[in-house]
């Protein structure tokens, strides 16, 4: 029996890949994506469910490589300019890139793998503003992100930006502190509820909102309906699926730093890198607790101990045990919530 549900998507960077686990128990169990808000790697899995990608999908994505059989996210960590960047976004080649842009990568190669993603879902998707994606697929997405220029949260989706780029939408939501480098709001890509903020400066929205659920849930707050837009006539479950870095991953492997070359040789030695990364994990582990606790049952955790947000170059054998972690999880939490 299918019935549909509204899902908040928590970010984590690499560790994301548990949601895609996730999403396999829930397709199993007939539950079906109303409307999908995500941030960080939330919003990447929100892009590829809205998109129209099954969990079974989403798995083997999980697993894909680079034509030298390096794990496909591993490419996202690139230094280089790539002619995929709009005009007067921070993606040039200097020594001083990270202080001039805020970030270390300039997530070039990850522009690159979600356009061609989506293409391959359907023709054009690549290259859809947030209206244009959902006059494509009917799918409601909404992606979180911080505008650091105004300090504020960026709900973006076809009704608050309907001409922002789906792609740059998730660019922004992603852009994990200090890896990847900020972006520019282009003016291209239109105002945002109506205000024009061409100029600002935008990056991960987990710094503000990793784990959006309120978004979804039913609420009279005005703010609230500007984001989303008016309740759904016909209620629905809301789930949240949250990355819990403090549950252990059943039969995870050991990190294996040999597998990622000099990308995780970087990580590993040099001092700046280990603290990056520490605030990267900090950055997104220790937001929205209040929405935790005051939806406990709506939240499905996800274990997550032993997986850096940063460890973009695990092993098959380490995603394998993520997938397989998230499916679990997932359908215990099922069976406890629907339990009857």
């Amino acid at each position: 029996m299918q019935t549909q549900a509204d899902i908040a998507f928590q970010g984590g960077g690499a560790r994301g890949i548990v949601l895609n686990g996730a999403m396999l128990t829930l397709e199993r169990h007939g539950i079906l994506p109303r409307r999908v808000v995500g941030t960080s790697a939330g919003a990447i899995a929100a892009v590829a469910v809205a998109a129209g990608y099954t969990g079974h999908e989403l798995a083997r994505m999980s697993l894909e490589k680079t034509a030298s059989g390096k794990p496909i996210f591993a490419s996202f960590l690139d230094r280089g300019p790539h002619d995929s960047w709009p005009p007067g976004t921070h993606a040039r080649c200097t020594p001083s890139r990270f202080e001039a842009y805020g970030g270390v990568y300039t997530g070039g190669g990850f522009v690159q793998w979600l356009r061609r993603t989506l293409e391959a879902k359907r023709q054009g998707l690549g290259r859809a503003t947030l209206r244009e994606f959902y006059e494509q697929t009917g799918s409601h997405l909404s992606l979180v992100a911080s505008d650091v220029t105004a300090n504020r949260m960026l709900v973006l989706n076809h009704r608050t930006a309907p001409r922002c780029p789906a792609v740059w939408a998730v660019r922004m939501s992603m852009s994990i502190p200090f890896f990847f480098e900020e972006i520019v709001w282009q003016p291209t890509w239109g105002r945002y509820l109506g205000e024009d903020i061409a100029g600002a400066a935008v990056v991960d929205g987990g710094i503000i909102s990793n784990f959006p659920l309120r978004l979804v849930l039913p609420s009279d707050n005005e703010r609230i309906h500007a984001l989303m837009g008016p309740s759904e006539a016909a209620p629905c479950e809301a789930i949240g699926l949250m990355i819990d870095a403090s549950l252990c991953v059943p039969d995870a492997p050991p990190r294996d730093w040999s597998l990622s070359g000099a990308v995780l040789s970087l990580l590993g030695r040099e001092r700046t890198m280990q603290r990056l990364a520490r605030v990267a994990n900090t950055a997104l582990d220790g937001n929205d607790v209040t929405e935790e606790f005051a939806h406990r049952k709506l939240v499905c955790h996800l274990p997550a101990k032993g997986y850096d947000a940063t460890d973009f170059s695990m092993s098959d054998a380490r995603v394998r045990a993520l997938l397989s972690g998230g499916e679990l999880a997932c359908r215990e939490y099922l069976a406890r919530r629907f339990a009857r």
